[in-house]
């Protein structure tokens, strides 16, 4: 008899576990469901519920703990890494923010927008290092944007940020194909030679094909002296 009870009850315990995830998943497309379900077992739920608080702005401490449990449950996700980024960051917890951003643009290196938040966290916190993983990551994507423009500009006004980029013209990647003609609109000349100059003494391999493309930029633009500075640090050989 107490062994049928106990059957019984452990069904009982079953069928509501299971609406539980029902309502949980069904949150996702109605979040009227996030009502049904407990606090504790919130995953999709406590995503939606995360989302509709970021849209109102007004994140307390009660709405980053439920962003904190959402990347507890469900840890793999960039966009519940970049929801609890976003969350520290209208409470105010601004120590909070660039880690998270790190993470999710490393799993969701294909997703522009989280690429450029990321960059511009690490940038505002003196990261250039991380900034300039962020800009590469989003030519590598092929859908480079304004705010990588951007971002490549505040990279390079700094002497810090212009050592990462030299550094980066050393490395291989599929950013390569690219970056000069960004770095010719992103950067003064002098910045650009600056950059240019420090990847040559470092042994890097210098485009010679895109550091013409940005040399004849220059002396379109009345800066035909240093268009020829570069050309003589990319293919003197060839000029």
């Amino acid at each position: 008899m107490i062994a049928r009870s106990v059957w019984w009850v452990l069904l009982a315990l079953a069928a509501v576990l299971v609406v539980v995830v029902q309502a949980d998943r069904q949150a996702l497309k109605d979040p009227a469901a996030i009502a049904v379900v407990p606090a504790p077992l919130r995953a999709v739920a406590q995503q939606r519920l995360t989302e509709t608080t970021l849209v109102t702005g007004r994140v307390d401490d009660r709405a980053l703990a439920g962003a904190r449990h959402l990347v507890r449950v469900r840890p793999i996700p960039a966009h519940n890494l970049l929801l609890y980024a976003q969350a520290a960051q209208l409470s105010g917890d601004g120590a909070a923010v660039l880690a998270p951003l790190e993470l999710a643009a490393a799993r969701g290196w294909r997703e522009p927008g989280l690429q450029a938040m990321a960059g511009r966290a690490a940038l505002l916190s003196g990261d250039e290092a991380g900034a300039v993983s962020r800009i590469a990551a989003l030519m590598a994507t092929g859908r480079a944007t304004a705010e990588m423009s951007q971002l490549l500009a505040g990279v390079m006004h700094s002497e810090a940020g212009r050592v990462e980029v030299a550094a980066l013209l050393g490395r291989p990647g599929h950013y390569t194909s690219s970056i000069w003609r960004h770095l010719g609109e992103a950067g003064s000349p002098d910045q650009v030679l600056d950059v240019a100059a420090m990847a040559a003494a470092q042994g890097a391999e210098l485009d010679c094909d895109d550091m013409r493309f940005v040399a004849t930029g220059w002396t379109h633009q009345h800066h035909e002296s240093q268009g020829n500075r570069l050309l003589a640090l990319g293919c003197p050989a060839r000029r």
